[in-house]
């Protein structure tokens, strides 16, 4: 009689253990020193499981793992987790039948603002632009910067590759108490950074933004830092003396009233200044886009950069193609040459 009145008095005080668990009554201390003395806080066989972002119930692991992909023993460590807001698998976070049962509708949208709040934390978010990125190595790999240069966010003071990087909390905060401070680090950025189009002198390629033309000319293997790039052609541009990847760069405008003011020197500019060997331009002729390299041309084909000795050496041949197309070199006064120099 006795031993089934303790048992009763075990079973009622574990309950209790138990709801304040899920509560979030209990401090990390507390449930470290009970899951040592191995208390279990649910039981060893889960009933079911609930993803916590939508409240939608899942009957036994293996049907969550069906439909998310998720291990059946990530999801089950997940669900059994402390802070099961901390802890996803298959890319959700989890948490057991029972316990969200035991929450009022006020419990589980505290759970699941929990989650949000996690999600942003763990976003790289640019400051200027507002796009967010899952992780570090993707906004670093979107900027084409190194994934060194993106060891620490939320850092107002400093910029990596231009612009500021927070996280999703930061970013939501900025731009309900501080618009103003966001309106002129984008004010900034137009003015160092973009700046409108720009147009390659040699070859007479436009692009939309120094950005762009950056992302070009790390296709040539020109340069391995594209925002350091964008920023030189936008310190060189309109500038006859300065040149950035090889090149000299200018605004449509410039160019224009260069063109009118004084075409000799635009003529020695474009047939002085072209890369030698395998850096020269290159025009498709079926499509007529030009390509500042050989490597340029195989690489926006979705080439091995090793393909572009192919392209070179029908250059300038109207009886062999190469992947499809002819190609034509462009010598440095701008105009189709014969042969193409070998590839070096």
């Amino acid at each position: 009689m006795a031993t089934s009145a303790e048992a009763r008095r075990y079973q009622a005080y574990a309950a209790r253990i138990r709801d304040a668990w899920r509560h979030g009554r209990l401090d990390a201390g507390q449930t470290r020193r009970l899951e040592a003395a191995g208390f279990e806080f649910e039981p060893r066989r889960l009933s079911g499981v609930v993803r916590i972002e939508d409240g939608r119930r899942f009957d036994t692991l293996k049907a969550a793992h069906d439909e998310t992909g998720g291990s059946v023993g990530r999801i089950s460590v997940a669900a059994r987790s402390a802070q099961p807001w901390r802890r996803s698998a298959g890319g959700a976070h989890w948490i057991p039948a029972g316990r969200w049962d035991a929450l009022d509708e006020q419990g589980r949208r505290r759970l699941q603002g929990l989650v949000e709040g996690e999600r942003l934390r763990g976003l790289w978010v640019c400051a200027e632009t507002g796009e967010a990125y899952d992780t570090m190595t993707l906004a670093a790999e979107a900027h084409g910067m190194p994934v060194s240069r993106l060891q620490k966010r939320n850092r107002l003071d400093r910029r990596n590759g231009g612009v500021h990087w927070v996280d999703g909390v930061t970013y939501g905060r900025i731009r309900r108490r501080h618009p103003g401070l966001l309106a002129a680090w984008r004010r900034t950025m137009r003015e160092t950074m973009l700046r409108g189009p720009v147009v390659c002198v040699e070859t007479g390629v436009e692009y939309g933004d120094a950005m762009r033309a950056a992302e070009t000319l790390a296709l040539t293997g020109r340069t391995r830092n594209t925002p350091g790039m964008r920023d030189l052609i936008n310190h060189v541009r309109d500038n006859p003396d300065r040149r950035a990847g090889g090149f000299h760069w200018a605004s449509p405008e410039w160019l224009a009233r260069l063109a009118s003011a004084d075409p000799a020197l635009l003529a020695r500019l474009r047939a002085g200044s072209a890369p030698k060997g395998n850096r020269h331009a290159i025009r498709c002729v079926e499509t007529g886009t030009i390509y500042p390299s050989l490597r340029a041309a195989a690489v926006a084909l979705g080439l091995p950069a090793g393909s572009a000795t192919n392209i070179g050496h029908v250059a300038g041949d109207p009886d062999h193609v190469a992947y499809g197309y002819h190609w034509a070199s462009i010598a440095d006064d701008g105009t189709p040459r014969d042969a193409y120099p070998a590839h070096g």
